[in-house]
Protein backbone atom coordinates (compact mmCIF):
# COMPACT_ATOMS: atom_id res chain seq x y z
CA UNK A 1 0.00 0.00 0.00
CA UNK A 2 1.34 3.43 -0.95
CA UNK A 3 1.73 6.26 1.53
CA UNK A 4 -1.17 8.27 0.07
CA UNK A 5 -3.57 5.32 0.54
CA UNK A 6 -2.23 4.52 4.00
CA UNK A 7 -2.65 8.15 5.08
CA UNK A 8 -6.24 8.30 3.83
CA UNK A 9 -7.03 5.05 5.62
CA UNK A 10 -5.50 6.22 8.93
CA UNK A 11 -7.22 9.60 8.71
CA UNK A 12 -10.65 8.06 8.00
CA UNK A 13 -10.20 5.47 10.77
CA UNK A 14 -9.54 8.32 13.17
CA UNK A 15 -12.70 10.08 11.93
CA UNK A 16 -10.84 13.18 10.81
CA UNK A 17 -11.36 15.35 7.76
CA UNK A 18 -8.39 16.72 5.84
CA UNK A 19 -8.98 20.06 7.50
CA UNK A 20 -8.99 18.57 10.99
CA UNK A 21 -5.77 16.68 10.24
CA UNK A 22 -4.13 19.84 8.93
CA UNK A 23 -5.18 21.70 12.09
CA UNK A 24 -3.69 18.98 14.30
CA UNK A 25 -0.40 19.12 12.36
CA UNK A 26 -0.41 22.95 12.08
CA UNK A 27 -0.10 22.87 8.29
CA UNK A 28 -2.35 23.89 5.39
CA UNK A 29 -5.21 21.68 4.20
CA UNK A 30 -3.69 21.92 0.72
CA UNK A 31 -0.61 20.06 1.95
CA UNK A 32 -2.73 17.18 3.27
CA UNK A 33 -4.66 17.11 0.00
CA UNK A 34 -1.40 16.90 -1.97
CA UNK A 35 -0.14 14.06 0.20
CA UNK A 36 -3.33 12.07 -0.20
CA UNK A 37 -3.43 12.59 -3.97
CA UNK A 38 0.22 11.57 -4.36
CA UNK A 39 1.27 15.02 -5.62
CA UNK A 40 3.61 15.61 -2.69
CA UNK A 41 5.30 14.03 0.30
CA UNK A 42 5.60 15.34 3.85
CA UNK A 43 9.01 16.22 5.19
CA UNK A 44 10.65 14.13 7.92
CA UNK A 45 9.28 16.32 10.71
CA UNK A 46 5.71 16.00 9.39
CA UNK A 47 6.17 12.23 9.03
CA UNK A 48 7.22 12.01 12.69
CA UNK A 49 4.15 14.03 13.67
CA UNK A 50 1.88 11.75 11.60
CA UNK A 51 3.50 8.70 13.17
CA UNK A 52 2.88 10.04 16.68
CA UNK A 53 -0.65 11.23 15.87
CA UNK A 54 -1.80 7.87 14.48
CA UNK A 55 0.38 5.80 16.87
CA UNK A 56 2.10 3.92 14.06
CA UNK A 57 5.79 3.49 13.26
CA UNK A 58 7.36 5.14 10.25
CA UNK A 59 7.77 1.65 8.74
CA UNK A 60 4.01 1.16 8.91
CA UNK A 61 3.36 4.61 7.49
CA UNK A 62 5.51 4.28 4.38
CA UNK A 63 7.83 1.92 2.56
CA UNK A 64 11.61 2.09 2.76
CA UNK A 65 11.80 3.61 -0.72
CA UNK A 66 9.24 6.28 0.16
CA UNK A 67 11.20 7.11 3.33
CA UNK A 68 14.42 7.45 1.32
CA UNK A 69 12.62 9.61 -1.26
CA UNK A 70 11.29 11.86 1.51
CA UNK A 71 14.76 12.20 3.06
CA UNK A 72 16.31 13.03 -0.34
CA UNK A 73 13.58 15.54 -1.10
CA UNK A 74 14.09 17.23 2.26
CA UNK A 75 17.85 17.31 1.69
CA UNK A 76 17.38 18.98 -1.70
CA UNK A 77 14.93 21.47 -0.20
CA UNK A 78 17.36 22.34 2.60
CA UNK A 79 20.24 22.74 0.11
CA UNK A 80 18.03 24.98 -2.06
CA UNK A 81 17.20 27.22 0.89
CA UNK A 82 20.85 27.42 1.91
CA UNK A 83 21.85 28.22 -1.68
CA UNK A 84 19.26 31.01 -1.92
CA UNK A 85 20.45 32.43 1.39
CA UNK A 86 24.05 32.35 0.11
CA UNK A 87 23.02 34.11 -3.13
CA UNK A 88 21.40 36.89 -1.11
CA UNK A 89 24.46 37.31 1.11
CA UNK A 90 26.81 37.38 -1.90
CA UNK A 91 24.67 40.07 -3.57
CA UNK A 92 24.63 42.07 -0.36
CA UNK A 93 28.42 41.75 -0.14
CA UNK A 94 28.76 42.99 -3.73
CA UNK A 95 26.64 46.01 -2.81
CA UNK A 96 29.16 46.82 -0.06
CA UNK A 97 31.88 47.35 -2.69
CA UNK A 98 30.87 51.04 -2.75
CA UNK A 99 32.71 51.40 0.59
CA UNK A 100 35.94 49.68 -0.50
CA UNK A 101 38.89 51.43 -2.21
CA UNK A 102 38.44 49.62 -5.52
CA UNK A 103 37.79 52.55 -7.84
CA UNK A 104 40.69 54.12 -9.74
CA UNK A 105 41.27 57.79 -10.42
CA UNK A 106 44.36 59.75 -11.51
CA UNK A 107 46.34 61.84 -9.00
CA UNK A 108 49.44 63.73 -10.15
CA UNK A 109 50.02 61.38 -13.05
CA UNK A 110 49.51 58.24 -10.92
CA UNK A 111 46.50 55.99 -10.48
CA UNK A 112 45.12 56.07 -6.95
CA UNK A 113 42.34 53.94 -5.46
CA UNK A 114 39.32 55.21 -3.54
CA UNK A 115 35.90 54.17 -2.38
CA UNK A 116 33.01 55.19 -4.57
CA UNK A 117 32.18 58.01 -2.14
CA UNK A 118 35.62 59.59 -2.78
CA UNK A 119 35.57 58.86 -6.51
CA UNK A 120 36.03 62.19 -8.36
CA UNK A 121 35.77 61.19 -12.01
CA UNK A 122 32.77 61.91 -14.26
CA UNK A 123 29.52 62.27 -12.31
CA UNK A 124 27.58 60.01 -14.68
CA UNK A 125 30.08 57.18 -14.01
CA UNK A 126 29.74 57.64 -10.26
CA UNK A 127 25.95 57.54 -10.56
CA UNK A 128 26.11 54.45 -12.81
CA UNK A 129 28.42 52.65 -10.37
CA UNK A 130 26.20 53.51 -7.39
CA UNK A 131 23.14 52.37 -9.36
CA UNK A 132 24.59 49.00 -10.41
CA UNK A 133 26.13 48.09 -7.06
CA UNK A 134 23.14 49.50 -5.18
CA UNK A 135 20.75 47.43 -7.31
CA UNK A 136 22.79 44.30 -6.60
CA UNK A 137 22.84 45.04 -2.86
CA UNK A 138 19.09 45.69 -2.82
CA UNK A 139 18.51 42.47 -4.75
CA UNK A 140 20.47 40.68 -2.03
CA UNK A 141 18.26 42.21 0.67
CA UNK A 142 15.14 41.21 -1.31
CA UNK A 143 16.50 37.66 -1.70
CA UNK A 144 17.07 37.38 2.04
CA UNK A 145 13.59 38.76 2.74
CA UNK A 146 12.07 36.27 0.27
CA UNK A 147 13.31 33.40 2.46
CA UNK A 148 10.35 34.14 4.74
CA UNK A 149 7.84 33.03 2.06
CA UNK A 150 9.55 29.65 1.55
CA UNK A 151 8.42 29.39 -2.08
CA UNK A 152 10.45 27.36 -4.58
CA UNK A 153 9.33 29.40 -7.65
CA UNK A 154 10.19 32.64 -5.82
CA UNK A 155 13.63 31.31 -4.86
CA UNK A 156 14.30 30.27 -8.46
CA UNK A 157 13.18 33.66 -9.80
CA UNK A 158 15.40 35.48 -7.29
CA UNK A 159 18.38 33.34 -8.31
CA UNK A 160 17.88 33.94 -12.03
CA UNK A 161 17.51 37.67 -11.39
CA UNK A 162 20.63 37.62 -9.25
CA UNK A 163 22.71 35.96 -11.97
CA UNK A 164 21.45 38.33 -14.67
CA UNK A 165 21.98 41.46 -12.56
CA UNK A 166 25.40 40.25 -11.41
CA UNK A 167 26.48 39.61 -15.02
CA UNK A 168 25.29 43.07 -16.07
CA UNK A 169 27.28 44.63 -13.23
CA UNK A 170 30.43 42.85 -14.36
CA UNK A 171 29.85 44.03 -17.93
CA UNK A 172 29.41 47.66 -16.76
CA UNK A 173 32.66 47.66 -14.78
CA UNK A 174 34.61 45.97 -17.57
CA UNK A 175 33.34 48.54 -20.10
CA UNK A 176 34.21 51.38 -17.71
CA UNK A 177 37.71 49.95 -17.17
CA UNK A 178 37.37 49.32 -13.46
CA UNK A 179 39.26 46.00 -13.28
CA UNK A 180 39.35 45.56 -9.50
CA UNK A 181 35.61 45.82 -9.02
CA UNK A 182 35.01 43.62 -12.08
CA UNK A 183 37.45 41.02 -10.75
CA UNK A 184 35.86 40.79 -7.29
CA UNK A 185 32.38 40.69 -8.80
CA UNK A 186 33.57 37.88 -11.06
CA UNK A 187 34.85 35.98 -7.99
CA UNK A 188 31.43 36.31 -6.32
CA UNK A 189 29.70 35.18 -9.54
CA UNK A 190 32.03 32.16 -9.59
CA UNK A 191 30.96 31.35 -6.02
CA UNK A 192 27.29 31.42 -7.09
CA UNK A 193 27.98 29.11 -10.03
CA UNK A 194 29.91 26.74 -7.73
CA UNK A 195 26.92 26.68 -5.33
CA UNK A 196 24.56 25.81 -8.18
CA UNK A 197 26.89 23.08 -9.47
CA UNK A 198 27.13 21.57 -5.99
CA UNK A 199 23.36 21.53 -5.57
CA UNK A 200 22.78 19.83 -8.93
CA UNK A 201 24.96 16.85 -7.96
Amino acid sequence: MEFKERLQELRKKSGMTQEQLSDRLHISRTAVSKWESGRGMPNIEALKNLSALFSVSLDELLTGKELLDAAESEGRERAGKLGSLSFGLLDLLAGCFVFLPLFSYPVDGFIDMASLFAYNQAVFLKVAFFATLGALGLWGIASLAAQVFDSLPARRAMRVGSLVLHSLCIAVFIMCREPYVAFFLFVLLGAKIALMARESR
